[in-house]
């Protein structure tokens, strides 16, 4: 399983599209991903990360499900998380599951 949680909300989205490149090349069976990352790439301005709210990248959830379809995967499972689950912006992060695809 590959896991990344309050980490990813901080990288740039190139450094986001690199990992599922690199989350191609080992998959065995039933292997699946969970990642959590930003999505105030939504919310203009957004590339000065520095003053983003908890200095949030500008990456975004469609901008996910492209980077996943790209690289051969598929996005299972996305759920915007904002003011209700206590994250003080609406829609400012997303969780991800993504069954990886099996090399054997």
């Amino acid at each position: 399983m590959v896991y990344s949680f309050a980490s990813m909300v901080h990288f740039d989205s190139s450094l986001v599209r690199a990992y599922f490149h690199e989350m191609s090349r080992f998959p065995r069976p039933g292997d699946s991903a969970f990642l959590h990352h930003s999505n105030y790439g939504t919310v203009p301005p957004n590339c000065d990360w520095a003053h983003n709210p908890g200095n949030r990248s500008d990456m975004r959830a469609e901008r996910l499900r492209g980077f996943a379809a790209e690289a051969g995967h598929e996005v299972a499972f996305q759920r915007l998380m904002g003011i209700a689950d206590g994250w003080g912006l609406e829609d400012l992060d997303a969780f991800n599951v993504l069954p990886l695809p099996s090399l054997a």
